[in-house]
């Protein structure tokens, strides 16, 4: 099935109203990361905040250093 095909699919089963949104993917390396902490810059919105207290809770990317 085409995405639509399968979108409307759905509508009727669930009677719902579903609207495709895109949404550029976005290509972030653990380099980025640890340069954004690094130069003491946030990296909220770049991972998935339980990620980001994981990363500060366990000092990964020598954060806080």
């Amino acid at each position: 099935l085409r995405a639509q095909d399968y979108i409307e699919k759905l509508e009727r089963k669930y009677g719902a109203k579903i609207i495709n949104v895109y949404v550029p993917s976005l290509d972030i390396s653990s380099t980025y990361i640890r340069d954004q902490l690094n130069l003491g810059r946030s990296i909220r919105y770049l991972v998935p905040d339980d990620v980001d207290t994981y990363i500060k809770e366990k000092g990964l990317y020598n954060y806080g250093v």
